[in-house]
């Protein structure tokens, strides 16, 4: 039986970013994981190391693998599902079997390059912010406050043409 896998990329980032991971066999893995459900074995599948990766490694599309089950025990576990539905299934196992949610998907090293420009210029902001001294802190804080302040005469001054 040859199964058809696919991995979308807004719903199965998470199975996305293991796929591309170099430190981990996905296909085998997951073969690994039906052969185990077949015959009952809940086993763990660990997490790999957290690999940093930048966004020529993960391409914005959708992923499709093919995995070949022979054995005829399994094939009989997949056909009990419904066919519109394993491959949800298949994908919800996966997910189960691993030692923890896949949340380095998620994280902002994954982002696309806009989000790494905007983290590089929060942190030299701040760094910027550390260097001012703290009595003009204090002033820039005060002048952007007096900024904002409005009187109920400017408000009703700006009603006054309206009446």
């Amino acid at each position: 039986m040859k199964l058809s896998i696919r991995l979308y990329y807004k719903h199965d980032l998470d199975l996305i970013v293991l796929y591309y991971n170099k430190n981990f066999k996905f296909k085998k893995q997951l073969k690994q994981t039906l052969l185990n459900f077949a015959e009952g074995i809940k086993e763990i599948i660990p997490l790999p190391e957290y690999q940093s990766l930048d966004n020529t490694d993960i391409p914005c599309r959708d992923v499709q693998l093919h995995i070949v089950i022979e054995e005829q025990y399994v094939i009989e576990k997949l056909n009990k599902i419904n066919k519109f539905q394993r491959n949800s299934f298949i994908k919800n196992l996966f997910r189960n079997r691993l030692s923890d949610l896949c949340f380095m998907a998620y994280l902002e090293d994954y982002k696309v390059e806009e989000r790494v420009e905007e983290k590089e210029k929060e942190e030299k902001w701040e760094e910027k912010e550390k260097n001012i001294p703290k009595q003009e802190k204090e002033q820039i804080k005060e002048e952007a406050e007096d900024d904002y302040k409005v009187d109920d005469d400017d408000i009703f001054g700006m009603f006054e043409g309206l009446m």
